[in-house]
């Protein structure tokens, strides 16, 4: 045997020596062998192939490839597991698609190699070609029908592919070869999970844990599904495992703090989602819930920073720009807000949650129709979205529109029964529809099921304002500033429930106190200013109503109050503020634009320009008609049954069958007429109550129509006596609720109770009906030129007020001729500014009172007046408008000719 020979002998030994160590699982002996023989023989390929495998084993991919490659160069006869070892290595390097090519180049040399298939599809699903990586799984599973590595990454590809049944099912075979399959059943779990079968979940990483009990990945895993279950404790002891085993590990910090949170633990949640953040610096998910977290804490500055962290990490991260707005939202930064919005929706145009959230805080910029079609948005995005429509209701109620917008939160509600923000919502679109005792139920419901929520609260307390049951509406603002003691809004209606029970003092310091908590709160200035015109405190008024109309200039129903409450001159600098806005009246909802014009046409009386103050009336009136659906036909009609029904022989023979209270004083006639300075009158003597306008006749009379098909005045013929004494007492009772202790006389001023006289004479026989009149077109030009808070849908079109007018006539002249002598007084407003106190005793004799002389300093008194005309009832008498008309008669026209027919 020559030299050569011998060498190659040797190398052949010593390699069969290494390859037997690596069997035996001695791999630093064999790699010194395998060492040795590629120190001798560089072009010995075994040698090289056995090495780069040892370095595989021992987790030295590098070093696997380049003993692997080299073995390659040596030109070996038969290839193909070298190929398939380098393309082990060149996987376990990251460089699948290289790895890829070297499985498919060493099948080609040897088709049937089962491990080869199964490699080369674990490389096509780290390429994330999985319908490949499957088929390339079945093909290993063909040639090796028991290999179970082949089942278990068959079942991991269909879990990538959402084949989560599949998957469990080759999951379920790999354990029936091998139970003790600790990656299959953690794998399994997984599966599971995606079935939505959790408990079993929970068996499976159980068993993988029973097999592995420092597998991180599964306790990790099995802390998620049992957060799922609700079973926080074993959550959190999981979450702890896991870090035990792997300390650090960030996904189980974070699934620990999601634990504790649930758990209350709230400033530990927040220490392990920072500790997670810190473990993983790009942990998007981790700041975003340590964020929401913060949010609900109230630490709303904190909140927005780390929603700041979150973006960052992930700037797609749409859900975190969207809490980030809400966030800025509860600071009151609305322009920040939207900001963030928008970048939510820059990324997903069809977030429907962003959509809504923009909808609001464009409402909280009062840029309405904006926010209208943000909302209608957000429902083109989720059809019968019950937040979107709570949205689009908000929007439709401050643009005015309060019927759609109750369809609205009745949709919302259809679709989430136990919607109580839709429910409170509901509540406040039926006020604005004047429905106080619907709303009332609507704030209950709600209430029911957000017990003490200060909102609500505060809601429910106005529409008892509504309903004239003040003391209730106090305690109710009282319940919610139990809750948010620092609640302006609550503070701001408080003092307007003290100001309907005239507690004035109480009420400005309520208002005083809103301001010190929002010195900016642009409403309560205007509340202020207004019982301090009501108390006759002009000059302080109009310093806090102007407040309001610097902080919400915008806002041309302060303007509105200001142009009321005071005079004006030329060259005055509000005028022109005023005009400027008007000027972009294109920009305000139709019921601020109504308010403006009313608020030129009194500056423009005021500086005398006669043509420019008639051309705001009749814009502002043609838009608040437009808006209102009276039906001049109905109502003329009305008049003429009401003539039939109340017949002077009805009324003769039903006489008596009524409340026999003496309480009652009605005033009445047209709106403008003088009612006002009657009550004032009246209300000054120490036995009368002055209770304003009230409904709660026509609210009585509503309660006796209540069967389908009932209206006025039908449903009164043939009326029993029982149901016109129910009447009456209902009646008294409501209006006796406000008044003080020990006064004999109640006065009622709301002057359309004319249409009622007939009935009022049979439900409260021993009432007072004090008519007064005026002068027609001083009356109808005066009613022409005032805003009414009510929607007295006759007297914004001259033709309709004119007509109106004369069937009003027609029927005080009914009633004139049916009543009994002495049952009712009529009074000339002008008698009362030609000789007050002739005109004041005859209305206190009427009353059966004692002659009282406080009741000819009327303009003194400190009760509060809550009426248009209280300007003039602060003065000692007001005749400026006796013939006031006439300076506007070229306008006229078509109420002359409508009176004159």
């Amino acid at each position: 045997m020559n030299k050569l020979s011998s060498a190659a002998a040797n190398c052949e030994r010593l390699f069969q020596q290494a390859a037997q160590l690596f069997r035996q699982g001695k791999a630093a002996e064999a790699e010194a062998l395998c060492r040795r023989i590629a120190a001798a023989r560089s072009d010995y390929f075994p040698a090289f192939h056995l090495l780069g495998a040892i370095c595989l084993q021992q987790g030295r991919p590098a070093e696997a490839l380049g003993s692997l490659s080299h073995a390659l160069d040596s030109r070996p006869p038969n290839p193909a597991r070298i190929l398939a070892d380098l393309g082990l290595a060149q996987a376990a390097l990251g460089q699948f698609e290289n790895a890829l090519a070297s499985y498919d180049q060493s099948l080609a040399l040897a088709p049937d190699q089962p491990d080869v298939h199964h490699r080369r599809g674990a490389a096509l699903a780290a390429l994330r070609r999985t319908g490949e990586a499957i088929a390339s799984f079945d093909q290993a599973l063909r040639l090796r029908p028991g290999f179970v590595d082949a089942l278990n990454n068959r079942g991991v590809a269909l879990s990538a592919l959402g084949r989560a049944a599949e998957a469990l099912a080759s999951y379920d075979q790999a354990l029936a070869l091998k139970p003790d399959f600790a990656a299959a059943h953690y794998n399994r779990g997984g599966a599971l999970m995606a079935l939505n079968r959790p408990d079993e979940a929970v068996a499976s990483y159980d068993h993988a844990l029973a097999l592995r009990p420092d597998n991180a990945a599964a306790l990790l895993n099995r802390g998620n599904v049992l957060f799922s279950l609700g079973r926080q404790q074993e959550a959190l002891a999981s979450f702890d495992s896991a870090l035990a085993s792997k300390p650090g590990l960030a996904e189980a910090l974070y699934g620990r703090a999601n634990a504790l949170e649930r758990l209350g633990w709230t400033e530990q949640a927040l220490a392990s989602f920072a500790a997670a953040a810190e473990a993983k610096p790009d942990y998007a998910d981790a700041f975003y819930n340590r964020a929401n977290l913060l949010q609900k804490l109230g630490r709303l500055d904190e909140a927005v920073a780390i929603f700041g962290k979150a973006v960052e990490a992930n700037p797609a991260y749409v859900e975190a720009w969207n809490n980030r707005g809400n966030a800025l939202m509860d600071l009151g930064r609305p322009a920040e807000a939207l900001a963030s919005y928008e970048k939510a929706l820059a990324i997903k145009g069809d977030y429907a949650e962003a959509l809504v959230n923009r909808a609001n805080a464009l409402l909280a910029l009062t840029r309405l129709e904006e926010a209208f079609a943000s909302a209608r948005e957000a429902l083109a995005a989720r059809a019968d979205y019950p937040e979107a429509l709570n949205s689009l209701g908000n929007a439709l109620g401050a643009l005015h529109r309060h019927a759609e917008a109750l369809a609205c939160f009745d949709r919302a509600l259809v679709v989430r029964p136990a919607y109580a923000e839709a429910l409170n919502n509901r509540g406040n679109a039926l006020l604005n529809l004047r429905r106080p005792l619907e709303a009332l139920a609507s704030f209950d419901s709600a209430l029911a099921l957000r017990p003490g929520c200060p909102e609500t609260l505060n809601n429910r307390g106005n529409a008892l304002r509504n309903l004239r049951r003040f003391e209730e509406a106090l305690e109710s603002f009282e319940r919610a500033l139990a809750v948010r003691p620092n609640y302006a809004q609550a503070l701001n209606n408080r003092g307007n429930a003290l100001g309907d029970l005239d507690r004035a003092a109480e009420a400005l310091e309520n208002y005083d106190a809103a301001l010190r908590v929002r010195p900016d709160f642009a409403e309560v200035h205007d509340n202020k200013g207004g019982i301090l015109l009501q108390l006759g405190r002009a000059q302080e008024a109009v310093a806090s109503i102007r407040q309001a109309t610097k902080l919400a200039p915008q806002r041309a129903f302060f303007h509105y109050k200001l142009a009321s409450a005071r005079r004006w001159k030329a060259g005055d600098p509000e005028i022109s503020e005023m005009e400027a806005l008007a000027r972009r009246k294109s920009e305000l909802a139709r019921e601020e634009r109504i308010y403006l014009q009313f608020a030129l046409a009194k500056v423009y009386e005021d500086i005398d320009d006669r043509e420019r103050c008639f051309s705001a009336l009749l814009e502002g009136n043609a838009l608040k008609r437009e808006r209102l659906g009276y039906d001049e036909a109905a109502m003329l009609e009305m008049f003429e049954r009401t003539a039939e029904v109340f017949s002077e022989d009805m009324l003769r023979k039903r006489a008596g069958d009524g409340d026999p209270s003496p309480a009652p004083v009605f005033i009445l006639g047209m709106p403008r007429s003088g009612t006002t300075l009657v009550e004032q009158i009246l209300s000054s003597h120490p036995a009368v109550f002055g209770a304003g306008e009230l409904d709660d006749l026509s609210e009585s009379i509503a309660v006796c129509c209540e069967e389908p098909g009932e209206n006025y005045p039908d449903a009164f013929f043939g009326v029993e006596g029982a149901k016109l004494r129910e009447l009456g007492a209902r009646y008294v009772a409501g209006i006796g609720r406000n008044a003080p202790p020990g006064v004999l006389r109640i006065t009622d001023k709301t002057p359309d109770n004319f249409r009622f006289i007939g009935l009022i004479r049979l439900a409260l026989p021993n009432a007072r009906i004090i008519h007064v009149r005026r002068d027609p077109l001083d009356t109808c030009f005066s009613c022409f030129s005032r805003l009414f808070a009510g929607d007295l849908g006759y007297i914004y079109d001259l033709g309709e007020l004119g007509r109106y007018y004369r069937a009003y006539e027609k029927l005080m002249a009914h009633w004139r001729a049916a009543l009994p002598k002495g049952a009712m007084l009529e009074v000339q407003y002008e008698e009362a500014v030609a000789d007050l106190e002739s005109f004041a005793r005859g209305i206190v004799d009427f009353c059966n009172l004692d002659w009282d002389p406080r009741c000819l300093d009327f303009h003194r008194q400190e009760r509060l007046v809550r009426t248009s005309s209280l300007m003039q009832v602060r003065q000692p008498i007001y005749n400026s408008s006796i013939g006031r008309w006439r300076a506007y008669e070229a306008f006229l026209g078509p109420l002359i000719q409508a009176l004159e027919r």
